[in-house]
């Protein structure tokens, strides 16, 4: 990559062996393994062992705890793509994530990006270029003094040669890790709520400014305030707490903190209240208070009921902040006084004319004049919104899953940064590892070397899963059985006790083609790239019409292996009756009917 940072390694051990990343990836690889840490020292380097857990994840959306590979976005450029994805779990020989990163630049070529790793250790990745390999992963946890295991999210701050990261620990104290070199150590970790004097737990992820040299720490208490950790110095403790919920008009808060320095001298802080509301807390000093809190969902005329957390990003003396409604919109508050409001709300998905709706949190970052966004969509697809007033749009909606060279999912909330003026990296967590896995298992259990699902009565197109949709007719059919032709049902089946959102498609094989164009998972022709858990379709677009649609369960050798439903050998009335398994067969040559495989759709 072209980001190649001196060698000068801020991270104290590497994790795992040796390769080196290439330039650009067209789309990863579909089987994963989820890490487990082994510590060992070798010449004074932990190293990073992996080994394979072959159990599956249940569905789309990550569930919390899963751990995903680690990667990185960025418009560079490289192999003829805008944007390019890069696994630097793999690059790295680093641990899958969980949870959300925090990236940070420090000095004029070096990034460090600090997540949640496996065995509930922090790691530092890091651009060293050192030990053969562009990027690097650390292990703070093990390597700092008194460092350990800790909870949810990192927040990271640069303070002029000093790397400063907030988190939660095990106990729900929290922790600061910095790269201060005292004791022998590069890293040494502190415990702030001790250090408070009157701190105590906290529940969620820190935010961290840096306001005239005195550090703050914004962050949910273990009793729901919205609190604020200084290391003002005062009363004799280097850090001290204060209750920010205590503030007129404050309250309980839900989730955790956005912040902005405010004309480099003032604190908001962005929460939403346990009624939805967006809630800003500012040190403003107003009506004899040195904080007070806003309802911001109030002052914009009304706005919009907010699910999860915000994110925020400061031009001058414009706030925005970024929030998913309840209906999945991306949706922006903006300070910009029109209508008679100090505050506004726009919905970015609408404006975008054909934005998607997102889960999960968004990330927001200021490229030159222009803000960028950046979501997770519904198919699982890393977003961008910009407001680049193309295509008679203020906003557009990109998908940078595809635009990186062809469907890689996410399986967290994203991170974002620019790097030396000109670069966005966005940093977020890799697919869900088991969900291809997931599919294939459930699909081929039905088949005809397991389950042997067979229509009751035969040649009757009566089984369970048209009834399972509520589609068909039941005239004729055994208990909890329905009759259609039914290849769409199953597949859709397999999909739904996934976690996967197939509203979209039904009974018509077709729709599957609809469905994968609407997500930007649609891969087209025969041969483009088919991994296990995709759907496979057959049919004509001119025609808008598909014979068939099954699950590819395997690739080899260019061939693929299908199961699927309505399917398997033909009766004496040329009647299909089964959940069949197909073998390995050659895509490009197949047909169904006369007609060919049109593409796949990657769940």
């Amino acid at each position: 990559m072209a980001e190649l940072a001196d060698a000068r390694g801020l991270g104290p051990r590497p994790f795992g062996g040796g390769g080196s990343s290439p330039l650009a990836r067209t789309r990863p690889a579909r089987k994963t393994t989820t890490a487990v840490a082994t510590a060992s020292l070798v010449v004074g380097v932990i190293l990073w062992a992996a080994t394979v857990n072959t159990g599956p994840a249940s569905a789309a959306v990550t569930p919390t705890g899963t751990q995903v590979p680690f990667e990185e976005f960025v418009n560079d450029g490289a192999g003829g793509h805008l944007w390019n994805e890069y696994d630097q779990t793999q690059y790295a020989s680093g641990p899958q994530i969980d949870g959300r990163a925090s990236p940070v630049n420090f000095g004029p070529s070096e990034l460090q990006v600090f997540t949640l790793g496996a065995d509930s250790h922090l790691v530092d990745w890091v651009n060293d270029g050192l030990w053969g390999r562009t990027w690097n992963a650390y292990d703070l946890s093990a390597s700092a003094g008194g460092g350990g295991a800790i909870v949810g999210s990192p927040a990271a701050i640069v303070v002029g040669s000093v790397v400063h990261v907030y988190v939660e620990a095990t106990g729900g104290d929290l922790v600061e890790y910095v790269n201060d070199g005292q004791g022998g150590n590069l890293w040494n970790v502190y415990d702030l709520s001790t250090d408070a004097g009157n701190g105590g737990p906290i529940d969620g992820d820190p935010a961290v400014l840096n306001q005239a040299g005195v550090l703050q720490v914004l962050v949910r208490s273990g009793n729901g305030d919205l609190v604020e950790y200084a290391s003002d110095g005062k009363s004799g403790h280097s850090w001290n707490l204060y209750d920010l919920s205590a503030a007129p008009n404050g309250g309980g808060i839900t989730g955790d903190p956005a912040a902005v320095l405010y004309q480099g001298t003032v604190v908001h802080a962005y929460v939403r209240s346990s009624g939805g509301q967006l809630v800003e807390y500012v040190d403003d000093n107003a009506g004899g208070h040195l904080w007070n809190a806003y309802d911001l969902t109030g002052d914009a005329g009304g706005g919009v009921q907010m699910t999860g957390d915000p994110a925020s990003a400061l031009l001058g003396t414009a706030v925005s902040i970024y929030v998913r409604s309840s209906s999945g919109d991306l949706v922006e508050f903006v300070n910009d006084g029109q209508g008679g409001h100090l505050w506004n709300a726009y919905d970015l998905t609408g404006d975008a004319g054909g934005g998607v709706a997102m889960i999960g949190l968004p990330a927001a970052v200021l490229y030159g004049t222009v803000a960028h966004v950046y979501v997770r969509s519904l198919a699982d697809h890393l977003v961008e919104y910009v407001n680049d007033n193309q295509r008679g749009h203020p906003w557009n909606a990109y998908d940078l899953s595809q635009y990186s060279g062809g469907g890689t999912t996410i399986g967290s909330d994203p991170s974002a940064l620019v790097y030396r003026g000109t670069v966005v990296h966005v940093y977020v967590g890799g697919p869900s590892p088991g969900l291809p896995d997931a599919i294939v298992q459930l699909a081929e259990s039905q088949d005809q070397f397991n389950g042997a699902v067979v229509e009751n009565p035969p040649d009757t197109n009566c089984n369970g899963y048209t009834a399972f949709f509520g589609r068909g007719t039941a005239t004729g059919c055994a208990p909890g059985t329905a009759s259609e032709e039914w290849c769409s049902d199953f597949a859709q089946w397999v999909w739904v006790l996934n976690g996967v959102n197939t509203t979209g498609i039904n009974g018509y094989a077709f729709t599957w083609v609809g469905w994968g164009q609407a997500h930007g998972t649609f891969l087209p022709g025969a041969t483009n790239d088919p991994r296990p858990g995709d759907a496979v379709v057959w049919g004509s677009m001119a025609e808008g019409y598909s014979p068939h649609v099954g699950l590819v369960v395997g690739v080899k050798d260019g061939n693929i292996d299908m199961v699927s439903g309505n399917s398997g050998p033909v009766d004496a009335q040329g009647d299909s009756v089964s959940v069949w398994e197909s073998g390995y067969f050659d895509p490009a040559a197949s047909n169904d009917g006369g007609y060919p495989i049109l593409g796949y759709v990657v769940p």
